[in-house]
């Protein structure tokens, strides 16, 4: 038997040299566009296209889990005519995480402070897909007089948890989502997404996804095995009726 256990931890040793070499070797891309430090927090913003004072910059707000990568193709297509950024919120994709709160009030201060720190002017025109569509009502509540238009992507709507049926089961419920995706953090941290990855293969298998330039795809592969992004986007899905909450307290939009 001294033999067996001899074996089996001379086997775990090297599967845990060759994660470590997996995860320190691994080639990470550089992300487009730039880092802006905001009180400490390095935030990722990306604009393109041309600036027109008589036009507003259009700022795309993403749905949860914050991948301003994943509105590529939105991006591309508006930054032809008009100013067009996309960003990533606290904690996912490559912006640094930090201790405030994750919920829509939050993230619209933060995004102020960000299209300030970057040089981004007002007047906006804020595009909110699902979570993002809170947020970007908190952002119209909070600077009336920054926001000339909100365009509302497939939103979420602050009563959708009271009003809408629960799920069948534990399967659909954001306990079971907040407890999956602490498991694949954790597997991140130790390099075992570079053995197995679900989040990357459901990545490729969508036309989507496929269709995307191979830099941007690279990009978005990438990020399956930052255990951060699985941390920011726990803490967004935990700040979900919060959120909620807070966007129901904007009853006008002027």
């Amino acid at each position: 038997m001294k033999w067996a256990a001899r074996v089996f931890t001379a086997a775990i040793f090297a599967l845990a040299i060759l994660l470590a070499g997996l995860v320190v070797f691994s080639r990470t891309p550089t992300p487009p566009g730039e880092m802006v430090d905001v009180g400490g927090t390095r935030f990722r913003i990306d604009c393109s296209g041309p600036q027109h004072a008589a036009l507003p910059t259009v700022i795309i707000e993403s749905g949860a889990s914050g991948l301003g990568l994943y509105y590529y193709w939105l991006q591309q297509e508006l930054s032809q005519q008009v100013r067009t950024c996309s960003y990533d919120r606290a904690g996912t994709s490559w912006s640094d995480d930090n201790d405030e709160p994750h919920d829509a009030q939050h993230f619209s201060k933060q995004l102020h402070a960000l299209l300030q720190k970057a040089g981004v002017k007002p007047p906006y025109v804020l595009a909110g897909h699902s979570l993002g569509g809170i947020i970007i009502r908190v952002y119209a509540g909070d600077y009336p007089s920054d926001v000339t238009g909100l365009v509302f992507l497939d939103s979420s709507h602050p009563d959708q948890v009271a009003k809408l049926p629960k799920p069948d089961g534990p399967a659909g419920s954001i306990e079971t989502a907040l407890l999956v995706q602490k498991l694949i953090q954790y597997a991140a941290t130790v390099g075992l997404t570079h053995l197995y990855n679900p989040s990357a293969e459901a990545l490729r298998s969508n036309e989507a996804f496929a269709a995307l330039p191979r830099e941007r795809q690279d990009l978005l592969i990438a990020l399956t095995h930052r255990p951060q992004n699985y941390k920011g986007m726990r803490e967004e899905y935990a700040g979900l009726e919060e959120s909620f909450r807070q966007g129901g307290l904007v009853r006008t939009l002027g």
